[in-house]
């Protein structure tokens, strides 16, 4: 006879779980996977919108450098007039900048620490040479930056294993994207170069795809690059023009450029002067006052009523038909010389 403190109810019979009931004659659900964007798309990218300018003159037989800009800055919902496009980039030269601003001070920097690096050489080849090194280096850290972002790998881990570790279609893709990342901005870096006996304004371009030119009496960056150049190509620009006539010429060209709709109103101006001192450069702003008295001067000339032309009838004659004039040509027969014809020598249609 068992206790009753050790007994227990029998267990039932273990059955297999039934499958959960549907209606009849009707599919079963599963939820849908629901596609994921990553935030960047929604993320408003910088609108490139600038002019730089920058040219050589002179006050009273010194050598300056006067430079212009806008202050717009925006992305693609919204921007305003708030930046300011100077930098300093080290050893007595200064930079204009143009293209998306941040990757532009970045490139800043790098110029501002292989300049510092070399200070004293005041060479114009150095000083291309040195810049262009800098535009380099600024390419493969933003060639690093990219292939860490999608691999989360080291550019020159990428290039040593990549081609055994990843799939051709993936290294391919990266390979194709790295040939086209440039450095998204421009830079005009504007100094004097030491001579024996004078100082001489040099300027220097370098471009988005890394390239470095000199300019020889002025350099124009952004957006409104082309109307800017053209009207400075106009008025015949020269680097020994008097200061006063130089910065309104420049002020000018920004002006005009404002057509292109991505430069904004405002107007940033300053002039630049050697320093005796090695490594360093005068620099200041030109004051409103001047500035508006340049707009006064501009809208003299280019914001005037528009007068007809009034042409006499000796002048008129020339762009008019005459009653009862022959077409000297006809547009309805064909007046294109017969073809040769396969006997002839088929030369130079010469009778």
């Amino acid at each position: 006879m068992i206790p009753l403190s050790r007994w227990h109810p029998p267990k039932p019979p273990w059955h297999p779980p039934k499958p959960p009931w549907h209606p009849p004659n009707r599919p079963i659900l599963h939820p849908l996977k629901h596609t994921r964007y990553p935030l960047v798309k929604f993320r408003p990218e910088e609108r490139k919108v600038t002019v730089c300018i920058a040219g050589a003159c002179r006050d009273q037989k010194e050598p300056r450098i006067v430079f212009c800009s806008d202050k717009r800055i925006g992305t693609e919902v919204a921007g305003g007039d708030v930046c300011m496009k100077w930098d300093h980039v080290g050893d007595g030269w200064m930079a204009l900048l143009a293209g998306t601003v941040s990757k532009a001070r970045s490139l800043a920097g790098m110029c501002r620490k292989i300049l510092s690096d070399h200070a004293g050489e005041a060479d114009s080849n150095t000083v291309s040479n040195l810049l262009r090194k800098a535009a380099q280096l600024q390419r493969c850290k933003l060639v690093d930056d990219y292939v860490h972002s999608q691999l989360a790998l080291s550019y020159q881990y990428f290039l040593k294993h990549g081609k055994e570790q990843l799939p051709d279609s993936v290294f391919s893709e990266v390979v194709f994207n790295v040939r086209t990342i440039q450095l998204d901005c421009s830079l005009i870096v504007a100094g004097f170069v030491r001579q024996p006996d004078q100082m001489i304004p040099t300027l220097f371009t370098i471009e988005t795809t890394g390239e470095v030119r000199k300019n020889e009496a002025f350099s124009v960056i952004g957006c409104g690059q082309s109307v800017a150049e053209s009207w400075l190509f106009r008025k015949l620009y020269k680097s020994d023009l008097d200061i006063a006539q130089a910065a309104y010429m420049l002020f000018e060209a920004k002006r005009l450029s404002e057509v292109s709709g991505d430069v904004g109103p405002s107007t940033d101006m300053g002039v630049l002067r050697p320093s005796p001192t090695v490594g360093y450069i005068g620099w200041k702003s030109i004051s409103p006052v001047t500035k508006a008295r340049f707009e006064r001067r501009f809208k003299e000339l280019h914001e005037r009523d528009y007068e007809p032309l009034v042409l006499s009838s000796q002048e008129l004659a020339g762009l008019r038909f005459k009653e009862g004039q022959a077409d000297p040509q006809s547009t309805i027969t064909d007046q294109s010389p017969p073809p040769p014809s396969p006997e002839s020598p088929g030369g130079s249609g010469e009778s």
